[in-house]
């Protein structure tokens, strides 16, 4: 009888280490995406290298403005980006300055961080809160969605 109970147990454990021999291989860096500053002319969908972060906040804003913001706010900021769609209401359009007048950089970080719901607006803008854990980040974003309106 220990001898068949014994058995069940090497049976099992060789079965779990064959699960460890079939380990997935870490997933490769996503490719780096460069959006210029506005209004610098460069194209804002160009991969270049991988995603590293820099430690300079306004490049590194730059590459999670190309990933999070550009596919709805789009390369300009108009809010014609390339998965907008028929999404209502349709995304905030940066470069209008009348409006930026009518909002602080206070509020545009918080719905940078907290998302649309957040703050009483759309839930069609996502809430960002793993950018407060980067220093600058929210800021560095933030001041570029005000350079859009200088234009």
């Amino acid at each position: 009888m220990k001898v068949g109970r014994l058995s069940w147990i090497l049976v099992a454990g060789a079965i779990a280490g064959l699960g460890a021999c079939k380990k997935k291989p870490p997933p490769a860096p996503p490719a780096r995406i460069v959006v210029p500053a506005p209004g610098d002319g460069a194209n804002p969908s160009a991969p270049a290298g991988t995603a590293v972060a820099t430690g300079d906040p306004r490049e590194d804003a730059r590459g999670v403005y190309a990933k999070r913001c550009l596919p709805c706010h789009g390369a300009t900021g108009r809010g014609d980006g390339p998965e907008v769609g028929d999404l209502k209401p349709r995304p905030v359009d940066f470069t209008d300055a009348e409006r930026q007048k009518k909002i602080s950089d206070a509020q545009i970080e918080q719905i940078i961080r907290v998302g649309g719901a957040g703050v009483g607006r759309t839930p069609a803008m996502p809430p960002n809160p793993d950018l407060a854990r980067r220093p600058g980040m929210v800021p560095a974003l933030r001041e570029m969605i005000r350079g859009f309106a200088k234009k």
